[in-house]
């Protein structure tokens, strides 16, 4: 958002504003129009990739004089996706499913999701997806872990500007299985024909 001050010359017009990633436009003419015949002394410009603009401010007087530009770099740095971790499914003793959210892609959309999971908040594992990822749900199967365990986790998405992770969510998983004790039984017997001969 741009903002800027009026002349108060009492033959004042209007504003004119050109925008260029490269240099400030040197005319009215020039590079990228912002907005042009305008009263207001604020102005919204949306939708940019990240990087640096040069805007250049002219204003009119009512007989179409243009006056010298007033100039201002402003750097765009992007913004990172919103995700929220959701709840695990499908637990057993030994994985689950992780799920989550892209609720904002941001700047731009996501080209990675993921999740980072371990028995604490420092989450020494991860998993991850990459492909293009817009506001949408997505979801991954984990599999290799301890029963009667509970694990930390929480999703991330990842887009040009930067990495934004979700909020910390846990599961435990289900009890270990119980071995069957086995118990053999050997049976003596009462006695063993040799040579037509009985040993006992």
């Amino acid at each position: 958002t741009l903002n800027w001050t009026n002349p108060v010359d009492a033959d004042f017009d209007s504003i004119v504003i050109r925008r260029s990633p490269s240099a400030f436009p040197e005319t009215i003419d020039d590079d990228d129009l912002v907005a042009a015949d305008i009263t207001a002394e604020t102005v919204e410009d949306a939708d940019l990739d990240v990087g640096t603009y040069y805007y250049s401010l002219f204003a009119q007087d009512d007989s179409g004089n243009v006056s010298i530009a007033a100039n201002v770099e402003v750097e765009n740095p992007g913004v990172t996706p919103t995700v929220t971790t959701s709840d695990a499914s499908e637990i057993d003793d030994m994985g689950a499913i992780l799920a989550a959210t892209i609720t904002d892609i941001g700047t731009s959309n996501a080209s990675e999701v993921g999740f980072e999971y371990g028995v604490t908040t420092a989450y020494d594992t991860s998993v991850e997806l990459a492909g293009e990822y817009s506001a949408e749900d997505f979801s991954m199967t984990i599999e290799d872990l301890d029963c009667a365990t509970t694990y930390h986790y929480r999703a991330f998405a990842t887009n040009e500007t930067g990495t934004a992770f979700g909020q910390d969510e846990s599961f435990t998983t289900s009890s270990c299985a119980e071995v069957a004790d086995l118990i053999f039984t050997v049976e003596t017997p009462t006695a063993v024909q040799m040579n037509t001969h009985a040993v006992f």
